[in-house]
């Protein structure tokens, strides 16, 4: 009889453990079910986000659809395409800074450059005309 009970018994306690390791399994997926909802959801609030920065900076569309549009339907947003949209508007606006601020450059160099043969030239009139006086005065 005393082997039947100890039988039994570890019989038991194989199921307990695999319903322990199951109910680890579950509460696991489970934990990972809510950082995917939550990670979603903070996905959707940035959508909003940028498309309302979008908007202030004067751009209607992204992508083939309007913001307004977008703005209207109910349902998730696509964050991936408003996302490289934006990270695209971006990209050409640092561009768009980058070439200005080279043009900038060129035109300082232009006119420094102007600058000096504009004092080369003056210099030279100046030692033409009163070169040789001053170096009789030395």
């Amino acid at each position: 009889m005393t082997r039947i009970a100890q039988e039994r018994a570890a019989d038991e306690r194989k199921k307990a453990a695999a319903l322990a390791a199951e109910q680890a399994k579950l509460t696991h997926a489970i934990t990972i079910s809510q950082h995917q909802i939550d990670l979603m959801e903070k996905m959707q609030v940035r959508a909003h986000q940028v498309l309302e920065e979008l908007k202030k900076r004067g751009i209607q569309k992204v992508g083939r659809d309007k913001i307004s549009k977008l703005e209207e339907e109910e349902g998730p947003l696509d964050y991936e395409s408003i996302y490289q949209e934006f990270q695209n508007i971006q990209r050409k606006e640092k561009e768009q800074f980058e070439i200005k601020k080279k043009q900038k450059m060129n035109d300082t160099e232009i006119w420094t450059k102007a600058k000096k043969e504009e004092e080369k030239i003056f210099m030279k009139s100046y030692c033409d005309k009163h070169g040789k006086e001053e170096v009789t005065q030395i």
